[in-house]
């Protein structure tokens, strides 16, 4: 199973790699040369990896964002 879920993820990257590489080509073509001299890459266009955050992370946010918005902690 472990094996058959790496080609799964292999796959995956070499088809997001295909796309990004159709995207990096059309914003080529259509990229200012005079506001960005860089060529975009296929690079710019791969999809992130997300942070699996644990529950202790997400907390923290929350308990961040109800301060900074003057809530009130309504825990017992």
């Amino acid at each position: 199973m472990k094996r058959k879920n790496k080609i799964n993820k292999a796959e995956k990257k070499q088809e997001d790699y295909r796309t990004a590489t159709v995207c990096a080509v059309i914003a080529n073509c259509n990229r200012d040369t005079k506001k960005r001299k860089k060529p975009f890459t296929p690079d710019d266009f791969m999809p992130k990896e997300k942070k699996v955050q644990t529950w202790q992370e997400q907390l923290t946010i929350v308990e961040m964002l109800n301060e900074a918005l003057q809530g009130k902690d309504r825990r017992s």
